[in-house]
């Protein structure tokens, strides 16, 4: 295998703070990033390690060198190994780091695309809540009151008993037939103060002083 003392600087390397020795060139680690590292820093790393004289290294003695944090890249570096011989060239790392950083993009991107579907989903449940809420309440023309009556959303309040009014026998002869459809029952006092009560089932109206009504025992009026 090419360059085999290099390799074994590379995997005695104790921390990620350790210079890896790569020929006759050192390479210092950056400080510690949370990023991923650029493209343009894989392939600066590629150029030296290529001036150095290394171009392929061991995929066993590569997995041993990883941290324990780095356990998961022994499938990917195996996976790049594309003739089986058990080594992994140069150009064959930078694709790998190139691949990783397309699939951590990929994910950030989809982590932003999920968090504005959740966004926008839940802006659009409050708005079908506040349109619920207020059809709702644009459809109650009464309400109970406090003390248990009934009023409309204007505050008038409903009477539920039957409107009675009170007019002069004399004058129903002037009143218009269409409010003497509505008639339905009357009450008379007689001028020693008896009163009767009849149920009107029709009326003939002559003229505005005469007028004939009908009640449910046959009596004419």
């Amino acid at each position: 295998m090419d360059s085999a003392p290099q390799m074994a600087a590379m995997a005695t390397a104790e921390t990620k703070d350790d210079p890896v020795l790569l020929g006759s060139h050192t390479i210092e680690p950056d400080p510690v990033s949370t990023g991923p590292v650029p493209v343009s820093k894989l392939q600066t790393a590629k150029s030296l390690i290529h001036r150095g004289g290394c171009t392929q290294f061991d995929i066993d003695e590569l997995i041993a060198s990883l941290g324990p944090n780095e356990l998961h890249l022994a499938d990917t570096l195996r996976e790049f190994d594309h003739d089986g011989d058990g080594s992994i060239t140069i150009s064959e790392l930078v694709r790998i780091g190139e691949t990783r950083q397309q699939h951590e993009k990929k994910i950030r991107s989809m982590k932003r695309t999920v968090l504005m579907v959740i966004g926008f989903s839940f802006l659009f449940c409050v708005l079908m809540l506040g349109l619920m809420i207020a059809a709702n309440e644009a459809s109650k023309e009464d309400k109970p009151d406090d003390d248990g009556n009934l009023k409309t959303i204007s505050g008038k309040y409903i009477s539920t008993e039957d409107t009675v009014s009170s007019v002069d026998l004399v004058d129903l002869a002037g009143v218009a037939p269409e409010d003497l459809r509505s008639l339905d029952n009357i009450l008379l006092t007689t001028d020693t103060g008896s009163k009767r009560y009849y149920t009107i089932t029709g009326f003939e109206s002559f003229s505005n002083t005469h007028l004939e009504l009908f009640s449910a025992r046959g009596r004419l009026l």
